[in-house]
């Protein structure tokens, strides 16, 4: 949920600035001009001022100056869960150059939260943010139609296909192609896949880069080297879906998998069942963690530039708060291929 997470329904009103003024015997124009800092009010009414202000529990979501110009100088980012490394990099863009920009960028946590829309809607109608910038969403979410338009938003790293919103993130069918050519081109035919069903295009679209090189390279698609894991992306999913496919009759000799963490699951796997990495076994996984430098063999990985994912969202979506927006609906950052110690030519090339 929201930082900020009372409840929406039954919740109470919140106190008004003329509800502090008629408490304070006062004019509004003198709250207003204590709330600005304003030193031409005496001290005596300044303090009656805050202690209504105390007693009303007054929480103004906008400062005095923003009130007048309609703004809060904050958004919000809606994400999944907080638990995954990957959102912390672009988290980081968007944090900073929210910063840069005079906003305060706020963290809402949807994780299991069938309320969604009721969030978003709350958000637009109370102005509680000049913008919302969205982490995650699945193909089925087109109840999202309904704004795109109506309030500054953009799309970051997952969008819904079906819906012409602003977003911001690498080509996923391009990056998955490219790492699976990379392992055809290091000898291999016979390579698994590690994913899991969790809704978002980028899933989607990273399936379908593994499928097409294999087409492209006249190489068998085999189902039962798919395999599924959960859609939190853990370690141990990833190692429970390794084993699976390095216990088959016919293992493959190479697998990708669509995030580090599950990539790491697999050398995991593959040590416990005693396989050798790069001889016998190449893993690639999908992020560029920074974490996966603490784990040996180095792990090959498609890297995303998240900071500036998250950075560039950001921009985009003040142009958009702004009226200024100049960009392409969506706007494609540059990923790369980063080969370490889990990946190699295989022996029987």
């Amino acid at each position: 949920m929201c930082s900020d997470s009372n409840k929406h329904k039954g919740e109470k009103q919140l106190a008004t600035i003329k509800e502090v003024a008629e408490l304070a015997h006062v004019s509004v124009a003198t709250v207003s001009r204590v709330l600005n800092g304003s030193p031409s009010v005496s001290p005596k009414s300044t303090a009656k001022v805050i202690n209504a202000i105390h007693k009303l529990n007054y929480a103004p979501n906008l400062t005095a100056r923003n009130l007048r110009r309609n703004e809060s100088r904050s958004i919000l980012v809606f994400i999944p869960r907080l638990s995954n490394p990957y959102y912390y990099s672009i988290l980081e863009g968007i944090s900073g150059t929210a910063r840069q920009l005079d906003y305060s960028a706020y963290i809402c946590n949807l994780e299991h939260d069938p309320q969604q829309e009721e969030i978003l809607l709350h958000t637009i109608q109370n102005r509680r943010a000049d913008g919302i910038i969205f982490l995650f969403c699945n193909q089925d979410d087109i109840w999202l139609k309904k704004y795109i338009g109506t309030f500054p938003m953009i799309f970051c790293s997952e969008y819904v296909e079906s819906l012409d919103a602003p977003y911001v993130g690498i080509n996923n069918f391009q990056a998955a192609y490219d790492a699976v050519q990379h392992l055809i081109a290091d000898g291999h035919q016979k390579i698994g896949m590690i994913t899991n069903q969790n809704g978002f295009i980028s899933t989607t679209q990273r399936y379908q880069g593994f499928c097409q090189a294999l087409n492209d390279n006249n190489l068998l698609f085999r189902r039962d080297y798919i395999v599924y894991a959960s859609t939190d992306y853990s370690f141990e999913s990833g190692t429970e879906a390794a084993k699976k496919l390095l216990t088959l009759p016919d293992p493959p000799t190479a697998i990708f998998c669509i995030s580090d963490r599950l990539a790491l699951g697999a050398l995991s796997a593959a040590s416990e069942l005693g396989i050798s990495i790069p001889e016998q076994l190449s893993v690639w996984g999908f992020d560029d963690l920074e974490f996966v430098h603490m784990f040996h063999p180095h792990l090959s990985t498609v890297s995303q530039p998240c900071y500036e994912i998250g950075k560039t969202a950001m921009l985009h979506l003040h142009q958009s708060m702004t009226g200024n927006a100049s960009f392409e609906t969506h706007t494609i950052l540059p990923h790369r291929l980063i080969e370490r110690e889990s990946s190699g030519v295989y022996g029987g090339k």
